[in-house]
């Protein structure tokens, strides 16, 4: 008899402390000017929008506490939100794993300066997205980021991003990625078949990085050709001015013409965008 009592005590205990450990650790949330935000102990998280919220400035804090990140799906399936910007969200670092998913109404996105990771399939599904402005901490595009975003045009990649994931834009038929020649974002275009825009703002035909074209570019392909000289990087690039994917004399005479006023079929002394 003695041990059953003391079997009904210890199994009253443990369902006390059972029915006590959700209560524990059950997330506690807060809604503030239509946003919905789950509190921890010293930071908060953004944790869900209005439906009818068209557009979503992050806040950078909540109560006076910092907003340090969104939790996975905040914003998904939101046909109504049409502009974000995270730009005035200092203290927020990473856009949980689908937070945008199927937002099929938003256009445009600015990631501000702040965020520093986006976690998988972050835009999937957004079918009407035009206009990305990425923040220069991020580093990885990751996987499913912009899939299925078939208005997606110009994106600007810059150096800072050093891995891009295999699927992160597949479904994007207009897409065309601005980067800078040499960079992760450059070799991905051409593994890609992507178009791109080049940033760098080097002259076809300056070689000698002067920003000029005249007799001396000539001179430097010349040297280059004769091993007396090197060209490498963009401006290698630059002394394809025939376009041909070869660096040679054509490209020397093409040169000359363009000094001597010749019409040419190629932008010589233009900005280079491929």
């Amino acid at each position: 008899m003695k041990k059953l009592k003391l079997f009904s005590c210890l199994l009253a205990v443990l369902l006390i402390v059972a029915a006590a450990v959700p209560a524990a650790f059950a997330a506690t949330y807060q809604i503030s000017d239509g946003l919905k935000f789950q509190l921890e102990t010293e930071e908060v998280y953004l944790a869900g929008i209005e439906d009818d919220r068209t557009t979503l400035d992050v806040p950078s804090a909540m109560n006076g506490y910092p907003v340090t990140a969104t939790t996975m799906d905040f914003a998904q399936n939101n046909a109504n939100l049409e502009s974000v910007t995270f730009a005035n969200a200092e203290n927020i670092s990473i856009i949980g794993s689908y937070g945008f998913y199927n937002c099929t109404n938003l256009r445009t996105v600015n990631l501000g300066s702040y965020v520093s990771e986006l976690y998988r399939g972050v835009f999937r599904g957004c079918t009407s997205l035009e206009s990305v402005e990425l923040s220069d901490n991020l580093t990885e595009i990751p996987y499913e980021s912009f899939y299925g975003c078939t208005s997606l045009g110009e994106i600007t990649i810059g150096r800072n991003i050093t891995l891009i994931q295999e699927n992160a834009f597949i479904g994007c038929p207009n897409l065309v990625i601005r980067c800078y020649y040499d960079s992760y974002a450059y070799q991905f275009a051409l593994d890609h078949s992507i178009p791109y825009i080049l940033l760098d703002g080097v002259l076809l035909g300056d070689t000698n990085a002067d920003e000029n074209i005249d007799v001396a570019d000539v001179t430097q392909i010349q040297k280059f050709l004769a091993e007396l000289a090197e060209l490498d990087g963009i401006y290698l690039h630059a002394a394809d001015a025939n376009q041909d994917g070869t660096v040679d004399i054509a490209d020397a005479t093409a040169l000359q013409m363009y000094i001597a006023e010749y019409d040419l079929p190629y932008p010589i002394g233009e900005v280079m965008t491929q």
